[in-house]
């Protein structure tokens, strides 16, 4: 399926939004992780007399956020780029069987 002037110009754009989300869902994985595993805070972790629940409940979000970001970043540059229906209603959250027309 060829694009007009305005599908590329959406394309492009589609493209650039999940490249900007992809370095979000990147940092915030990072920084999930670096939190998770530094030397530094690794002592958060152990401590039992320390109420650190919030501190661990927020390290574990960002790691989950990052990676379900990074997840649909994959789907959106996938279905952009190959322009993929299916890719994108996935992308969307669209992704009902009766909406599955060729």
């Amino acid at each position: 399926m060829a694009l007009d002037g305005c599908g590329l110009v959406c394309k492009y754009i589609l493209v650039l939004f999940n490249i900007i989300f992809a370095v979000v869902g990147f940092a915030l994985l990072g920084l999930g992780l670096w939190l998770r595993f530094s030397n530094n805070t690794r002592g958060i972790f152990e401590v039992e007399a320390l109420n650190s629940s919030a501190f661990v409940v927020g390290v574990t979000v960002l790691i989950a956020l990052g990676s379900v970001m990074l997840i649909v970043v994959v789907f959106g540059d996938y279905g952009a780029c190959n322009e993929k229906r299916c890719a994108l209603q996935v992308m969307t959250g669209y992704d009902s069987p009766g909406n599955l027309d060729p």
